[in-house]
């Protein structure tokens, strides 16, 4: 190595700027040991010394710091991936969206995924999870749309709402306990409902007692009016 010829050739001496330095005459040194001595990791000055220019050329090797290089991020999953190009398709036309029911309904009886994966041809700004999802939102589309026009909810997916026989036993118990709850009350409801139809007749056939009273109280102010008219003026009372 360059330092180690030149250690041996030329004295050292410690510098109170640059610490023990190999000294070197600037007559003496070439111009293109600078850059060699520093690749071997050792710094160089012109400087003087005892009054003369020289080069101070480090004793001690410069400390070298390694990058440490940054971890790679961590590999996106196929799943992430087509999570992501799923929400970065740009809008879908109407067209594209007929043309999509037409060729998935053709592909038949195969998986989503494979149909997915085939389409993407057809569809070059999409990825397979993009057409899979897009797919699975127009048949819950037309399926509310054809509810709305029957007047009817849509049904929920079979996966969800097929019944276990658990789920059946225990349906079957609360049924059970609401019609031992609601029997008698029901019972009660027609027992009142009796009650409110007789006090109804009861009360229509006062109100006819009391017009037929009223009826007579007014004859007898009548005959009572005609008494007293007859006692002032003497005349004989004239029956009605």
């Amino acid at each position: 190595m360059l330092f180690d010829e030149l250690k041996n050739k030329y004295p050292n001496a410690q510098l109170s700027l640059y610490g023990d330095c190999l000294i070197i005459p600037s007559n003496e040194f070439q111009k293109e040991w600078e850059k060699t001595l520093q690749e071997e990791g050792h710094t160089v000055h012109m400087t003087d010394y005892e009054y003369k220019s020289v080069y101070a050329v480090s004793m001690q090797k410069k400390e070298t710091y390694k990058k440490t290089p940054f971890p790679e991020p961590p590999k996106e999953s196929d799943k992430t991936k087509n999570m992501r190009l799923a929400a970065q398709s740009p809008d879908w036309d109407p067209r594209e969206e007929q043309h999509l029911l037409k060729r998935w309904e053709e592909l038949g009886n195969i998986s989503n995924e494979q149909k997915g994966n085939q389409l993407k041809s057809e569809f070059p700004k999409r990825s397979a999870a993009a057409l899979i999802q897009k797919h699975r939102k127009l048949i819950a589309k037309q399926e509310r749309e054809q509810a709305k026009k029957d007047g009817e909810k849509p049904e929920a997916p079979k996966e969800t709402t097929a019944a276990t026989s658990q789920d059946l036993e225990y349906l079957g118990k609360i049924t059970e306990i609401l019609e031992k709850v609601t029997d008698p009350i029901n019972a009660r409801v027609e027992e009142l409902h009796k009650k409110i139809v007789d006090l109804d007749l009861r009360i229509g056939t006062l109100v006819d007692d009391k017009a037929e009273l009223e009826k007579e109280i007014d004859i007898l102010k009548a005959d009572f009016k005609g008494h007293e008219h007859s006692k002032k003026t003497g005349l004989p009372l004239v029956p009605p």
